[in-house]
């Protein structure tokens, strides 16, 4: 994954670049203001975060200017000190805001690893979704307490992904525990239904685990990285302990 960071601020640059040589493999690129960033090639980049408050262009002037030039998905940086309309939040191209603290931008960026890992795995293999997909609603929908539990029996339509997400919606819960309990290895395209109920989630700051009771093979959920955001328990009783910590 190919990052740029523009933020005119040495401590943040410090901690991030400290952080991320220690426990990743990213290709980042930091930028202290508009006219650096200007002279890089901006379509070599996957991810671009822009400050709001640098000291040339204001960040939203600068994704602005640049989003028809690249593909990247482009993010604001904020800290609670910046002015952020709802206007500048309306345009279409900026995918969202980061708080502007280190273990935010390091969560958000795990969440877009797993979301390009997956994209270019689903690629590679070329699997034929729609030949996988079957018509039933092929999954479970319990609920105790406050924890949800998903169980998972095949890939999902996109009519049955949209009625369960619904379920959890409605259900009003925060905390879920994801299983695929009747398949015996997990592929991409699981990876991909079980990275979309942690996208609802993850947005609306709920938290979601995977429980592997099985011991199903779940080596493609360490290659896409998905064990980066959410933990994988082999038992329902750590999931649920997990989930209340």
């Amino acid at each position: 994954m190919k990052i740029a960071i523009i933020v005119n601020d040495d401590k943040t640059i410090y901690y991030l670049q400290d952080v991320i040589n220690k426990t990743t493999d990213w290709d980042v690129s930091f930028f202290s203001d508009s006219q650096k960033f200007g002279m890089s090639d901006i379509s070599y980049f996957d991810v671009i975060i822009v400050s709001y408050s640098l000291p040339l262009i204001n960040g939203q002037d600068l994704l602005e200017s640049i989003h028809e030039k690249t593909s990247a998905d482009l993010y604001l940086l904020c800290d609670l000190n910046d002015c952020i309309s709802k206007a500048d939040l309306s345009r279409d191209y900026i995918k969202g805001v980061i708080k502007k603290d280190i273990s935010s931008i390091i969560n958000k960026l795990h969440y877009l690893e797993t979301k390009y890992r997956i994209k270019k795995m689903i690629t590679i293999e070329d699997e034929n979704m729609s030949n996988m997909v079957v018509r039933a609603n092929g999954y479970s929908f319990d609920i105790d307490n406050d924890v949800a539990f998903i169980g998972i029996k095949r890939v999902l339509s996109a009519k049955s992904k949209t009625g369960l997400l619904k379920k959890i919606g409605e259900a009003n819960v925060d905390k879920v525990v994801i299983s695929y309990p009747d398949i015996d290895r997990l592929k991409t395209i699981h990876c991909f239904q079980i990275f979309d109920i942690y996208k609802h989630f993850f947005t609306n700051g709920g938290k979601v685990v995977f429980c592997n009771p099985e011991n199903i093979s779940v080596d493609v959920l360490h290659e896409c990285k998905i064990d980066k955001i959410m933990p994988i328990f082999d038992n329902q009783e750590e999931a649920v302990s997990f989930l209340h910590t």
